[in-house]
């Protein structure tokens, strides 16, 4: 909305919001002492640019871009390149084995994309510049997918971890660019009033950010994130259903695309309960195994395997002296993300085309006689 519909071409600053609000409210949460994050068990520059700053990049890239591409494209063709991301995601995830898709659930996940693909048809109006832009950010967007669900799932963060160490690298990655190529464009088309005037959007835009990544973030801890994004196709096809169910002119293309979706979504989510549930019961079974056949020879080495996974431990008290501090170099990179906002203010406000009080009082006293 605000990069199309009010003329605001600043993708990078928009997207930069949810991520920037997600990383002060997690912070406002430690420092009241309401949530404990846990302690990276690398060292500060390693994990700030070996894994923070990958998904930061990615992330920004995906958000940027995705924004950018409704400048190029229309609206509809947009959201129909946008159902085949959870193909592409599936694909990357079995190619890099982070996780196994069965046929069943394959096959329905591809259902979903099928029904989101006919449900979102239309006659393109495109380019091969919005083409590019739109495919850089679905490829970024499952890279990052593919690296959150490491993080959590892998690594075994959680979601606010995530929210504390990740969202600030994010921020950085939209707001520096944002700077760079945005900020001179807003000023030489004198558009500093337009984007003041979006202040409210841009505030609700970050509230909303924060569900929307918290609930994400959820959703790959707990399943998948090949789940959190069919969820998302689900949740879309249902809106539209519902606006149809109240009046809302619609094919019936469309119709039958949004069935299948929300049709298809329904028996993936069954099938994959089941997954999980008898994966949980395998481990379960081998756990007890190992347990009742283990002899004292194998308990030493047990023991002796445990003190070097302590010792290479996330939790141990080295890690956490050296990254569990209050200022790290996340921390650094949220404080540069505030600053960052600060300066395109300042620099908006001082060479801008924002009307001064005396003019503003001046135009409204005229307007009354």
């Amino acid at each position: 909305m605000i990069v199309h519909d009010i003329g605001l071409h600043t993708p990078c600053l928009v997207s930069s919001t949810g991520a920037l609000f997600t990383a002060a409210f997690t912070r406002m949460l430690v420092l009241m002492g309401r949530v404990n994050v846990r302690p990276v068990g690398v060292h500060a520059a390693q994990f700030a640019f070996c894994r923070a700053l990958p998904v930061g990049v990615l992330a920004a890239g995906s958000l940027c871009f995705g924004n950018m591409s409704y400048i190029y494209l229309d609206a509809g063709f947009v959201q129909m390149l946008k159902a085949g991301t959870p193909a592409l995601l599936m694909f990357v995830l079995c190619a890099l084995k982070v996780e196994q898709v069965s046929p069943s659930t394959a096959m329905l996940a591809l259902f979903m994309v099928l029904g989101s693909l006919l449900a979102t048809m239309q006659q393109p109006n495109a380019t091969i510049l919005g083409l590019t832009v739109q495919f850089t950010s679905q490829m970024c967007e499952v890279l990052q997918c593919t690296a959150m669900q490491v993080f959590l799932q892998k690594l075994g963060f959680e979601a606010w971890d995530a929210g504390y160490y990740l969202s600030p690298a994010v921020a950085a990655c939209c707001l520096l660019p944002s700077l760079v190529l945005e900020w001179p464009h807003v000023i030489a088309a004198r558009k500093v009033g337009l984007l003041f005037s979006s202040v409210p959007l841009l505030i609700l835009s970050g509230m909303i950010g924060i569900v929307v990544n918290f609930s994400a973030m959820l959703v790959i801890k707990f399943t998948s994130s090949l789940l959190a994004k069919l969820l998302v196709i689900a949740r879309s096809s249902a809106l539209v259903l519902w606006f149809v169910l109240n009046g809302e002119s619609c094919t019936v293309l469309q119709v039958v695309g949004y069935v299948t979706t929300i049709c298809a979504f329904g028996g993936y989510s069954v099938v994959k309960a089941r997954e999980i549930e008898q994966q949980a019961l395998a481990e379960a079974r081998a756990a007890a195994e190992e347990s009742s056949h283990e002899t004292e020879p194998k308990d030493s080495d047990d023991d002796l395997q445990q003190l070097d996974l302590d010792a290479r431990s996330p939790t141990n008290s080295v890690g956490q002296g050296e990254s569990g501090s209050s200022w790290d170099l996340t921390s650094s990179m949220f404080w540069f993300a505030i600053c960052v906002v600060l300066a395109g203010a300042y620099q908006a406000a001082v060479v801008g085309d924002l009307p001064s009080p005396c003019l503003f009082y001046q135009r409204e006293l005229s307007t009354a006689r």
